[in-house]
């Protein structure tokens, strides 16, 4: 007898399954050496296991404990690495406060005196600019429009009085075309790093009231450098 025969018998008293023994649907070292005891006990005794056979599974069970202890090794190895990860990350975020910082976002950002700003980049020269201007429920509060813009970044004041930052935060979408043509536009914020702020999810840096994380900053440098 051996142990995939008392694993697959399920009609025998005698015999137990590995679901049984071990309660799961793998089989750790545990229900291994279960398995291996139930199958010395219930041997023939006119017929004993051969000693090669009983090598051959005490083999087998080394091999599993020691897979568990690779696997058990990988786990707390990577457990390591992410809270190193996450310790180097929070250590870096906390030098970028006082730093003008570019991050790839959508916010309008709120200059502090009833204007607005926004930032995008043209990946090309446009005769026409949209940028569409939503409150917090997705609702477009106004579009402005701009004719021939060349390539690359841009950063727009937006002087209308009815954006009330007090109690609204802003995004903005932008639609740039030349002729029939679409030039791909990427949205960007621009602003001074005021705090940073840790929760489970990672890094963040609040930069003029608005918040990014720290995987989508773009480029960092003193005031007005990158502008």
């Amino acid at each position: 007898m051996n142990v995939a025969d008392i694993i697959q018998s399920s009609s025998s008293p005698n015999s137990q399954s590995a679901s049984a023994l071990g309660g799961e649907e793998s089989m750790g070292k545990q229900d291994f050496l279960k398995l291996l005891t139930v199958q010395l006990q219930h041997q023939n005794p006119l017929s004993p296991m051969k000693g090669q056979e009983f090598s051959s599974q005490l083999a087998q069970f080394s091999q599993v404990e020691q897979l568990e202890n690779i696997n058990s090794g990988l786990k707390s190895s990577n457990e390591i690495d992410l809270q190193l990860t996450r310790s180097i990350t929070n250590s870096l975020s906390t030098t970028m406060v006082g730093k003008e910082a570019k991050v790839s976002g959508n916010q309008v950002l709120d200059n502090g005196d009833g204007t607005g700003e926004v930032s995008f980049k043209l990946q090309e020269y446009a005769d026409n600019v949209k940028i569409h201007i939503n409150d917090e429920q997705g609702d477009r509060v106004k579009t402005i429009t701009k004719k021939a813009l060349s390539g690359g970044e841009h950063t727009l004041t937006l002087e209308e009085s009815d954006l009330d930052f007090s109690s609204q935060n802003y995004s903005f979408e932008i639609k740039a075309a030349n002729g029939e043509q679409i030039v791909r536009a990427n949205p960007m914020m621009i602003g001074m790093v005021n705090k940073v702020r840790f929760n489970q999810n990672g890094s963040f840096i609040i930069l003029d009231g608005a918040e990014a994380s720290f995987s989508s900053v773009l480029e960092i440098g003193n005031p007005e450098s990158i502008k």
